[in-house]
Protein backbone atom coordinates (compact mmCIF):
# COMPACT_ATOMS: atom_id res chain seq x y z
CA UNK A 1 0.00 0.00 0.00
CA UNK A 2 0.92 3.26 -0.46
CA UNK A 3 1.56 4.53 3.38
CA UNK A 4 3.89 1.39 3.67
CA UNK A 5 6.66 2.82 1.51
CA UNK A 6 8.66 5.90 1.89
CA UNK A 7 10.54 7.65 -1.23
CA UNK A 8 13.55 9.65 -0.32
CA UNK A 9 14.47 12.86 -2.60
CA UNK A 10 16.97 11.89 -5.58
CA UNK A 11 19.45 14.48 -3.12
CA UNK A 12 18.84 12.66 0.63
CA UNK A 13 21.69 9.96 -0.16
CA UNK A 14 24.35 12.22 -1.34
CA UNK A 15 23.53 14.16 1.70
CA UNK A 16 24.00 10.93 3.71
CA UNK A 17 26.91 10.04 2.10
CA UNK A 18 28.84 13.47 2.29
CA UNK A 19 28.23 13.84 5.80
CA UNK A 20 30.76 15.17 7.66
CA UNK A 21 32.73 14.51 5.13
CA UNK A 22 35.55 17.12 5.58
CA UNK A 23 35.77 16.33 8.99
CA UNK A 24 39.44 14.23 9.69
CA UNK A 25 37.63 12.71 12.49
CA UNK A 26 34.97 11.37 11.26
CA UNK A 27 33.37 8.13 12.28
CA UNK A 28 30.68 5.82 13.30
CA UNK A 29 29.94 7.03 17.17
CA UNK A 30 26.53 8.17 18.46
CA UNK A 31 27.75 12.03 18.44
CA UNK A 32 28.73 11.48 14.87
CA UNK A 33 25.31 10.17 14.01
CA UNK A 34 23.41 12.76 16.69
CA UNK A 35 24.99 15.30 14.71
CA UNK A 36 23.52 13.42 11.44
CA UNK A 37 19.86 12.75 12.40
CA UNK A 38 19.64 16.50 13.56
CA UNK A 39 21.20 17.68 10.26
CA UNK A 40 18.68 15.40 8.19
CA UNK A 41 15.80 15.21 10.15
CA UNK A 42 13.97 17.73 8.20
CA UNK A 43 13.75 15.63 4.93
CA UNK A 44 11.60 13.22 6.65
CA UNK A 45 9.79 15.25 9.16
CA UNK A 46 6.46 13.32 10.21
CA UNK A 47 7.45 9.73 8.97
CA UNK A 48 7.85 6.96 11.06
CA UNK A 49 10.60 5.44 8.92
CA UNK A 50 11.55 2.49 10.99
CA UNK A 51 7.15 1.23 10.59
CA UNK A 52 7.83 1.51 6.89
CA UNK A 53 7.48 -1.29 4.96
CA UNK A 54 9.71 -0.09 2.17
CA UNK A 55 12.00 2.49 2.47
CA UNK A 56 13.43 3.70 -1.72
CA UNK A 57 17.02 5.66 -2.10
CA UNK A 58 18.00 6.92 -5.29
CA UNK A 59 21.48 7.14 -5.35
CA UNK A 60 23.27 9.48 -8.35
CA UNK A 61 27.28 9.94 -8.14
CA UNK A 62 30.02 9.44 -10.94
CA UNK A 63 27.29 10.23 -13.51
CA UNK A 64 25.74 6.93 -12.68
CA UNK A 65 22.21 6.68 -11.24
CA UNK A 66 20.72 3.17 -9.40
CA UNK A 67 19.04 2.75 -6.49
CA UNK A 68 18.55 0.99 -2.51
CA UNK A 69 15.18 -0.62 -1.55
CA UNK A 70 15.53 -1.63 2.29
CA UNK A 71 12.96 -3.51 3.63
CA UNK A 72 11.62 -4.28 6.85
CA UNK A 73 13.96 -2.19 8.84
CA UNK A 74 11.26 -2.21 11.66
CA UNK A 75 11.38 -6.22 12.33
CA UNK A 76 15.37 -6.29 12.76
CA UNK A 77 14.66 -4.47 15.75
CA UNK A 78 11.89 -6.38 16.68
CA UNK A 79 14.29 -9.89 16.67
CA UNK A 80 16.97 -7.93 18.24
CA UNK A 81 16.31 -6.20 20.96
CA UNK A 82 14.81 -9.17 22.93
CA UNK A 83 17.83 -11.05 22.78
CA UNK A 84 19.79 -8.30 25.16
CA UNK A 85 20.37 -9.63 28.29
CA UNK A 86 16.56 -9.20 28.78
CA UNK A 87 16.80 -5.22 28.88
CA UNK A 88 13.59 -3.86 28.62
CA UNK A 89 14.50 -1.04 25.49
CA UNK A 90 10.85 -2.01 23.70
CA UNK A 91 8.63 1.02 25.84
CA UNK A 92 11.19 3.65 24.88
CA UNK A 93 9.94 3.54 21.17
CA UNK A 94 8.47 5.57 19.42
CA UNK A 95 7.26 2.60 17.06
CA UNK A 96 5.12 0.05 17.50
CA UNK A 97 4.83 -2.34 20.20
CA UNK A 98 7.55 -5.30 19.59
CA UNK A 99 6.45 -7.96 22.12
CA UNK A 100 5.50 -10.20 19.26
CA UNK A 101 9.31 -10.23 18.59
CA UNK A 102 10.13 -13.70 17.76
CA UNK A 103 13.81 -14.32 16.66
CA UNK A 104 17.11 -12.84 15.04
CA UNK A 105 17.77 -13.02 12.01
CA UNK A 106 19.34 -15.41 10.18
CA UNK A 107 20.19 -15.05 6.71
CA UNK A 108 22.09 -18.35 6.10
CA UNK A 109 19.66 -20.65 7.79
CA UNK A 110 16.05 -19.54 6.06
CA UNK A 111 14.56 -22.70 7.63
CA UNK A 112 14.83 -21.52 10.97
CA UNK A 113 13.15 -18.72 10.14
CA UNK A 114 10.40 -21.05 9.53
CA UNK A 115 10.25 -22.68 12.35
CA UNK A 116 10.59 -19.62 14.65
CA UNK A 117 8.64 -17.25 12.94
CA UNK A 118 6.21 -18.86 10.68
CA UNK A 119 6.44 -19.06 6.78
CA UNK A 120 4.86 -15.32 6.25
CA UNK A 121 7.43 -13.10 8.21
CA UNK A 122 8.71 -10.39 6.94
CA UNK A 123 12.71 -10.54 6.84
CA UNK A 124 14.75 -7.42 6.91
CA UNK A 125 17.32 -6.68 4.19
CA UNK A 126 18.27 -3.84 1.66
CA UNK A 127 18.88 -4.57 -1.91
CA UNK A 128 21.14 -2.42 -4.22
CA UNK A 129 19.94 -2.28 -8.00
CA UNK A 130 22.32 -1.43 -10.74
CA UNK A 131 21.58 -2.04 -14.63
CA UNK A 132 25.59 -1.03 -14.71
CA UNK A 133 27.26 -3.36 -12.64
CA UNK A 134 29.54 -3.88 -15.72
CA UNK A 135 31.20 -0.08 -15.00
CA UNK A 136 31.68 -0.77 -11.08
CA UNK A 137 30.78 2.69 -10.52
CA UNK A 138 28.85 2.06 -7.16
CA UNK A 139 30.11 -0.45 -4.47
CA UNK A 140 27.06 -1.51 -3.07
CA UNK A 141 28.64 -2.61 0.47
CA UNK A 142 30.23 1.16 0.67
CA UNK A 143 26.37 2.27 -0.26
CA UNK A 144 24.88 -0.41 2.29
CA UNK A 145 27.23 1.11 5.15
CA UNK A 146 26.15 4.49 4.89
CA UNK A 147 22.30 3.74 5.02
CA UNK A 148 22.50 1.34 7.61
CA UNK A 149 24.58 4.28 9.47
CA UNK A 150 21.57 6.66 9.45
CA UNK A 151 18.99 3.90 10.35
CA UNK A 152 20.98 3.47 13.31
CA UNK A 153 20.62 7.41 14.10
CA UNK A 154 17.28 7.40 12.99
CA UNK A 155 16.80 4.23 16.00
CA UNK A 156 18.75 6.07 18.40
CA UNK A 157 16.79 9.16 17.93
CA UNK A 158 13.64 7.62 18.78
CA UNK A 159 14.22 5.39 21.97
CA UNK A 160 15.21 5.93 25.47
CA UNK A 161 18.56 6.50 26.35
CA UNK A 162 19.53 3.68 28.47
CA UNK A 163 18.74 1.17 25.20
CA UNK A 164 20.71 3.27 22.48
CA UNK A 165 23.73 0.58 22.80
CA UNK A 166 21.35 -2.27 22.56
CA UNK A 167 20.54 -2.19 18.77
CA UNK A 168 22.78 -1.21 15.28
CA UNK A 169 21.74 -1.82 11.82
CA UNK A 170 24.50 -3.57 10.44
CA UNK A 171 25.45 -6.67 8.09
CA UNK A 172 23.49 -8.73 10.21
CA UNK A 173 20.78 -7.45 11.08
CA UNK A 174 20.17 -5.95 8.00
CA UNK A 175 21.40 -8.15 4.99
CA UNK A 176 22.38 -6.67 1.80
CA UNK A 177 22.54 -8.07 -1.44
CA UNK A 178 23.04 -6.78 -5.07
CA UNK A 179 21.02 -9.06 -7.11
CA UNK A 180 21.10 -9.17 -10.86
CA UNK A 181 18.52 -6.85 -12.83
CA UNK A 182 18.28 -5.90 -16.69
CA UNK A 183 21.97 -4.83 -17.97
CA UNK A 184 21.88 -1.11 -20.07
CA UNK A 185 23.37 -1.54 -23.03
CA UNK A 186 25.64 1.37 -22.54
CA UNK A 187 26.71 4.41 -20.52
CA UNK A 188 23.63 6.24 -20.64
CA UNK A 189 20.41 4.36 -19.73
CA UNK A 190 21.09 3.91 -16.44
CA UNK A 191 18.25 6.65 -15.57
CA UNK A 192 15.53 5.58 -17.83
CA UNK A 193 16.69 1.60 -16.32
CA UNK A 194 16.27 2.59 -12.86
CA UNK A 195 12.96 4.29 -13.38
CA UNK A 196 11.68 0.99 -15.01
CA UNK A 197 12.59 -1.15 -12.26
CA UNK A 198 11.23 1.29 -9.71
CA UNK A 199 8.13 1.22 -11.65
CA UNK A 200 7.59 -2.04 -11.68
CA UNK A 201 8.54 -2.96 -7.96
CA UNK A 202 6.36 -0.56 -6.30
CA UNK A 203 2.91 -1.50 -8.68
CA UNK A 204 4.02 -4.96 -7.78
CA UNK A 205 6.33 -5.14 -4.82
CA UNK A 206 8.21 -8.26 -3.98
CA UNK A 207 7.44 -10.48 -0.97
CA UNK A 208 10.43 -10.07 1.27
CA UNK A 209 10.02 -13.48 3.38
CA UNK A 210 11.75 -16.57 4.60
CA UNK A 211 11.42 -17.78 0.59
CA UNK A 212 13.28 -14.85 -0.88
CA UNK A 213 16.01 -15.27 1.58
CA UNK A 214 16.32 -18.88 0.44
CA UNK A 215 16.29 -17.79 -3.46
CA UNK A 216 18.88 -14.87 -2.49
CA UNK A 217 21.19 -17.98 -1.15
CA UNK A 218 20.69 -20.39 -3.62
CA UNK A 219 19.56 -18.52 -6.61
CA UNK A 220 20.37 -15.05 -6.81
CA UNK A 221 19.62 -14.69 -10.53
CA UNK A 222 16.21 -15.80 -10.07
CA UNK A 223 15.46 -12.90 -7.26
CA UNK A 224 14.24 -10.49 -9.57
CA UNK A 225 13.22 -12.31 -12.68
CA UNK A 226 10.12 -12.81 -14.59
CA UNK A 227 7.68 -9.50 -13.77
CA UNK A 228 10.84 -7.61 -12.99
CA UNK A 229 12.62 -8.67 -16.06
CA UNK A 230 12.86 -6.13 -19.22
CA UNK A 231 14.18 -5.64 -22.36
CA UNK A 232 15.35 -2.39 -24.56
CA UNK A 233 12.02 -2.33 -25.98
CA UNK A 234 10.64 -1.47 -22.55
CA UNK A 235 13.09 1.12 -21.57
CA UNK A 236 12.59 2.71 -25.28
CA UNK A 237 9.08 2.66 -24.27
CA UNK A 238 9.60 4.60 -21.25
CA UNK A 239 11.54 7.32 -23.11
CA UNK A 240 8.49 8.14 -25.33
CA UNK A 241 6.05 7.89 -21.90
CA UNK A 242 8.54 10.31 -20.45
CA UNK A 243 8.64 13.04 -23.23
CA UNK A 244 4.87 12.38 -23.33
CA UNK A 245 4.42 13.19 -19.44
CA UNK A 246 6.83 16.19 -20.39
CA UNK A 247 5.68 17.63 -23.14
CA UNK A 248 1.62 17.46 -21.40
CA UNK A 249 2.96 19.19 -18.63
CA UNK A 250 4.44 22.13 -20.42
CA UNK A 251 0.58 22.57 -22.18
CA UNK A 252 -0.58 22.36 -18.78
CA UNK A 253 1.63 25.54 -17.76
CA UNK A 254 1.02 27.12 -20.88
CA UNK A 255 -2.06 27.07 -20.11
CA UNK A 256 -2.09 28.65 -16.34
CA UNK A 257 0.31 31.44 -17.98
Amino acid sequence: TKGAVFVFPTYFYTRVSQFGLNNATNSNTRAYRRKMWSDLKGWTKGVDLLQKKFLLLPVNFDLHWTFVLVCNPGRAIEWSLPLNNGSNCDDGMSSKDISSAKSPILPSTPTTLSKKAGNEVNVPCIIHFDSGKQFRLHRPQVIFAHIRKYLTACYEATTKESCKDSFYFNSKTLPGVSPPVPVQPNTKDCGVYMLELIERILSDPPIVDETFVETRRKQPKSMFSGKYWFDRRATDQKRVDMMRLIRSMERQIETVD
